[in-house]
């Protein structure tokens, strides 16, 4: 056997003698970790006294292969986190919690009112007849489909926010499905998919939405009267406020008056242009006799 086979090395570690062990069988030690070079101390015999490991000059070719295969180990194990957090960057882009909730609660007014808004114009400025606006169910949808159009795109954002495709977003419209998509958005945190845990601050928040609806129920809604919640209600509150706020029932009555005078201007206008040319015909043949 050669030297390298022999168990001649004793090493220190944690206050204990161990060995004796082949230098190989000690480099594996090392490797495993279950020898820590800067707190070991080997000896063998012919060496006058125990060195420290890390200055050994037997083991340092050794040591340094070693550091440098855990140095690339450590270096793949960086190179995978960082694959994996950039993954889950990628997999919870989309609107946030607080976002979606803001739009739940308050936000969802906003295509609303847009709708109604850009209806009420139309029609103050005259591309839209008003009677045809009253008779037209399709119109009197748009408001509501612009706030379809919003929840979906929000749905699919915060779906994909929490991990999920943005496929599920549609399920806003599914009945009874649409209870677990609503409280995903509602409550799910960041990247919920991989972790299936709310976390107790989503429960405190549930609790006290629940309070809240609970409270609503018996206190605002008896007083309100149920016929009043509904979107067609809420969508005349709005045209009120707006009606309130811009007076565009006045500026409509104004710009029908003054398209009527323009009209009737044009009207005199015209007669007058042939009037004179009447008299100017009548002038030329009694010229010519």
């Amino acid at each position: 056997m050669g030297a390298t086979a022999e168990k001649e090395w004793f090493y220190l570690t944690l206050g204990h003698r161990r060995g004796p062990v082949t230098k190989d069988e000690f480099c594996d030690k090392i490797a495993k970790q279950e020898v820590f070079i800067d707190s070991t101390q080997v000896w063998k015999q012919g060496m006058t006294q125990w060195v420290n490991l890390a200055e050994s000059k037997a083991f340092a070719a050794d040591i340094k292969k070693i550091r440098s295969a855990a140095s690339q180990a450590d270096a793949r194990v960086r190179e995978e986190t960082a694959v994996k957090d950039m993954d889950e960057d990628i997999s919870c882009r989309g609107v946030s919690r607080a976002l979606f909730n803001l739009f739940f609660y308050v936000g969802w007014l906003v295509p609303m009112m847009i709708g109604i808004v850009v209806l009420t114009e139309l029609q103050v400025q005259q591309y839209l007849d008003p009677a045809r606006y009253r008779t037209s169910v399709l119109l009197q949808l748009v408001p509501s489909i612009l706030l379809m159009i919003a929840m979906w795109q929000m749905a699919a954002s915060r779906m994909q926010h929490a991990g999920y495709s943005k496929a599920h977003g549609l399920g806003v419209f599914v009945p009874i499905y649409n209870l677990w998509v609503f409280l995903v958005c509602l409550f799910a945190p960041r990247n919920y998919s991989r972790r299936k845990k709310l976390g107790a601050a989503a429960f405190v928040y549930l609790f006290l939405m629940l309070g809240g609806l609970a409270a609503s129920a018996l206190i605002v809604v008896p007083k309100v009267g149920a016929t009043s919640l509904s979107p067609l209600a809420l969508t005349e509150g709005l045209t009120d406020f707006y009606k309130e706020k811009t007076n565009y029932t006045g500026r409509y009555n104004t710009n029908v008056a003054e398209a009527a005078s323009s009209e009737a201007r044009q009207e005199q206008m015209k007669k007058q242009k042939e009037l004179q040319k009447q008299n100017s015909r009548g002038s030329l043949r009694r010229d010519t006799q």
